[in-house]
């Protein structure tokens, strides 16, 4: 039996699917590197060039972009970025997870790593690029056939489709953990969302539901801030507005609206959908349906109990041992405890169930019986010597109870007819004589 007990369907929730597919990391454009004379380094796009000069984007910040034109005099050295190697930097980062995917997910990685290998069939890196690819595929197949991959383990089809409650929550749980440490605090909720409602026995709730409430207390801080900061983006725009152009005006006037009805939508949604809002700090709609929801799940969340559900766990890990030596009475008072701590313990309730299977099929086989004693047969009368019958001769009714033999063979049977056969020789023997005489009279 898979132990996911501390810590891990053939065919996973649609909900919990979404979320497994890994971060792939692409950059749309990396960077062409100028070298000027004086040691500076530059790193942009190139956008033209001429005899004496070069024409760079360069990236100041997040969406600002600065246009410099360099003197070739002033320039040390170009390199720029080739399309196979902008091509090649933009899948370098597409890896085999520790965790298998759905079938289909693995599509979009496979389609990227064989375009490469098409286009860029005699290129240096295609060898790897192909290797992955392989190893892709590969993986793959194993889905496809129903098997599951758990931090770098292998489940097969049968046990997989046992364990596809705790497989489940285990892979949501790992992605859950994955959001938190890119800082998408409100993916992560969104993630513990669909792992309770999906798999709310898996082994994995204890340290979900501690993660949960770290998420929305880090949150919360985020919230606070944003609140603040959007009321004065709000005014500045507004601000904007009336000094703005006449022509300008309505243009401004229509991203503001669209901008802000966005907002609202998406905070409309996460409340029809009973998920969180997303993190908008423009938004004030999204940050305030946060804000409500904080304290809202933090309530409720705060009546878990993850010790008690550890306990529960711990007994269950026991019961399956007791199980597994064959003492069900014991395991069953176990579970019995494992399920009063955490009543939602679907490894505990699918032992119970089957502990008591075992009880039912037990008491249900007849009890073998004790067979009665055998009669001992009676020992066969001693048969009694010539000497010993003249002198201890039994009764005939003694005979006749004790000896079932034909009469031939008895004693005084096989007497008579000896006696019979003498009689009979005697009498031949006589009437021949007789014969013999009359015969020499008649000469």
């Amino acid at each position: 039996m898979l132990c996911l007990t501390h810590g891990p369907m053939p065919r996973i929730h649609p909900s919990i699917s979404r979320m497994l597919v890994f971060t792939m990391c692409v950059t749309g454009a990396f960077a062409d590197t100028i070298t000027l004379k004086n040691g500076e380094h530059l790193e942009g796009k190139i956008t033209k060039e001429t005899d004496k000069d070069i024409t760079m984007e360069v990236k100041v910040s997040q969406g600002i972009v600065d246009e410099r034109v360099l003197p070739k005099a002033e320039i040390e050295k170009i390199d720029k970025v080739t399309p196979e190697l902008e091509a090649y930097r933009a899948i370098a980062q597409i890896q085999l997870a520790q965790n298998s995917l759905g079938a289909a997910q693995y599509d979009p990685y496979i389609r990227t790593l064989q375009a490469y290998v098409t286009q860029y069939p005699n290129s240096a890196r295609t060898a790897d690029v192909q290797k992955t690819l392989d190893a892709f595929k590969a993986e793959r197949k194993r889905v496809e056939v129903g098997e599951v991959k758990i931090n770098g383990d292998w489940i097969n089809k049968v046990e997989a489709e046992k364990e596809k409650a705790q497989i489940g929550g285990r892979l949501a749980y790992n992605y859950m953990v994955s959001q938190s440490a890119a800082g998408d605090h409100v993916g992560a909720l969104n993630t513990f969302d669909a792992l309770e409602k999906t798999y709310p026995g898996a082994a994995v709730m204890p340290d979900a539901v501690e993660l949960a409430l770290r998420l929305m207390t880090a949150l919360s801080r985020e919230v606070e801030q944003a609140i603040p900061a959007q009321k004065v983006y709000k005014s500045e725009h507004e601000k904007g507005l009336k000094t703005a152009a006449t022509g300008d005006r309505a243009e401004i006037a229509a991203a503001l609206k669209n901008e802000q009805a966005a907002g609202d939508a998406e905070a409309a949604a996460a409340e029809s959908g009973n998920h969180w809002a997303p993190f908008n700090t423009h938004s004030e709609k999204c940050l305030l349906s946060l804000k409500a929801r904080i304290v809202k799940e933090g309530q409720r969340l705060a009546k878990f109990e993850p010790e008690k559900m550890r306990q529960s766990l711990q007994l269950t890990d026991a019961a399956r041992q007791s199980l597994a030596s064959g003492d069900t009475d014991a395991a069953t008072k176990t579970l019995k405890e494992a399920i009063a701590l955490w009543k939602d313990n679907e490894l505990a309730l699918r032992l119970a169930k089957d502990a008591s299977a075992e009880l039912k099929a037990a008491s249900a086989t007849p009890a073998p019986t004790t067979p009665a004693p055998a009669t001992p047969k009676p020992k066969p009368t001693p048969r009694p010597s010539a000497a010993q019958s003249s002198e201890t001769a039994p009764s005939p009714a003694a005979k006749e109870e004790s000896d079932d033999r034909p009469f031939f063979m008895t004693l005084p049977g096989a007497v008579s007819i000896v006696g019979g056969v003498a009689v009979a020789l005697v009498g031949v023997n006589v009437f021949m004589k007789m014969k013999k005489r009359r015969a020499e009279e008649a000469e």
